[in-house]
């Protein structure tokens, strides 16, 4: 009489499944087909470099010569580059801020996070992912809507020298403008993702931007501590960055360009380790 063998329950059990995890690049491909999928990505950029060649051709119109001659030291590549910032900058600057804001709250809104979290779980690469494809994106529009503004400006301006060499100052401000567009989208992703309301961070950015630096200055107040908090604040950062010969860096708290460039970059990571706070803690 032979014993009958039955299979254990832990023999019977199905091998287990290998754990795939998704790559850092396999993400940051996800990223950029969100980004690109959606319609509201290229109305912005078609909005973006459209207004920026409109009001710089605008702003080349309207400059008299007596206004180029006031900027006492600045030749006119210089000065041509500074009136292209106005135009490329500050309009790409809120461009990119609301661009970036949308790209955290919007997967809230549609319930998309809840997908995007459970192919990976972890907070702080799909935050990276999507920093690294929001800057090399605005990187690239903002250096484009800046080439545009100067090739509609400077023709302008010296119609008989179009084409005139450009100096390393001319070179470093039309750098630090498409700087500047790039970390306001920074800025924006983190406060989207701190705020979860696209109303509530595009308000906040373009309060910090533009509205808080009006503010100071409307109390005319001459003080140090104001002055200090006007220079640090993204729009003192920003008059250096982008129009540096008209203004006299001793007299700001940053020092000059380079001062400007780290304190625009510590403003963007603020905002974006504010993020990663938020996302951490808090569920979807």
């Amino acid at each position: 009489m032979t014993a009958t063998t039955h299979p254990t329950a832990l023999s019977a059990r199905p091998p287990a499944r290998p754990r795939h995890r998704l790559s850092f690049a396999g993400a940051v491909a996800a990223e950029w087909i969100k980004l690109r999928s959606l319609r509201s990505t290229w109305w912005d950029v078609i909005i973006m470099v459209g207004l920026a060649a409109g009001i710089a051709g605008l702003t080349g119109v309207t400059t008299t010569d007596w206004f180029v001659e006031a900027a006492d030291g600045v030749n006119l590549a210089e000065f041509t580059v500074i009136l292209a910032n106005q135009s490329a900058a500050l309009i790409g600057s809120v461009v990119l801020l609301v661009m970036g804001a949308l790209m955290a709250t919007g997967e809230y809104s549609s319930g998309s996070i809840r997908a995007t979290l459970a192919a990976d779980p972890r907070r702080g690469m799909v935050l990276g992912a999507k920093t690294v494809v929001l800057a090399v994106f605005a990187l690239v529009l903002g250096a484009v809507t800046e080439a545009i503004a100067l090739v509609v400006i400077f023709p302008i301006l010296d119609p008989a020298s179009f084409g005139y060499s450009m100096t390393a100052l001319a070179w470093r401000l039309a750098a630090g403008s498409v700087f500047y567009m790039v970390i306001a989208g920074l800025i924006g992703l983190g406060l989207g993702f701190i705020l979860r309301s696209s109303a509530g961070a595009i308000a906040l950015g373009i309060g910090l931007f533009f509205v808080l630096d009006g503010i100071l200055a409307m109390t005319g107040s001459q003080n140090d501590v104001i002055l200090t908090i006007r220079d640090i604040l993204p729009g003192g950062a920003a008059n250096i960055v982008l129009a540096e010969p008209l203004f006299n860096p001793a007299d700001s708290a940053l020092g000059g360009f380079g001062g400007a460039v780290v304190c625009l970059a510590l403003w963007a990571g603020a905002a974006l380790a504010g993020g990663w706070a938020v996302l951490r803690a808090r569920d979807a």
